[in-house]
């Protein structure tokens, strides 16, 4: 699942997703309340064969509402365990990203255009998708914090 409120970054997400045949993207939103209600199953997300919980959720660290600390938070008060949270963003600093993964987000990239580098980052969550780990031997440039990263 996407979460993010740029048009354009969605495209450019989904364009990179689809390259890689076991990553299905189940949704996009762009907005953390949004993201929230689906997570809990509230309203018109009650049905879960229609709105499964995602394995993964390439979220925006920062939205006008709701961003990955607020979704980080409440998934610390309501623990998903099959879902993995990555965090993209294009004004994050280092020390907050390690705040993101202290809280639970698995990586923090920075937000490119640069079509190579994003495949390079979603090659990273794929492959950390299918075996638990990060591989840093074809590491994004962008690639700032990683719980169990291995440089």
């Amino acid at each position: 699942m996407i979460m993010d409120n740029c048009d354009d970054d969605r495209f450019l997400l989904q364009r990179s997703l689809r390259t890689h045949p076991d990553l299905k993207v189940i949704g996009e939103m762009d907005q953390g309340d949004t993201v929230l209600d689906y997570l809990a199953g509230k309203g018109p997300f009650a049905d879960r064969a229609r709105h499964p919980i995602p394995d993964v959720l390439l979220v925006d660290a920062v939205m006008p509402q709701k961003g990955a600390v607020e979704i980080l938070r409440w998934l610390q008060d309501h623990p998903m365990p099959q879902l993995t949270v990555f965090v993209l963003s294009g004004s994050v600093f280092h020390e907050e990203c390690q705040q993101l993964v202290d809280m639970g987000a698995k990586a923090c990239y920075e937000k490119t255009g640069d079509l190579d580098l994003l495949n390079a980052i979603v090659d990273e969550i794929d492959t950390f998708s299918h075996t638990g780990r990060f591989d840093r031997s074809k590491a994004p440039k962008s690639f700032i914090q990683g719980r169990d990263a291995r440089f």
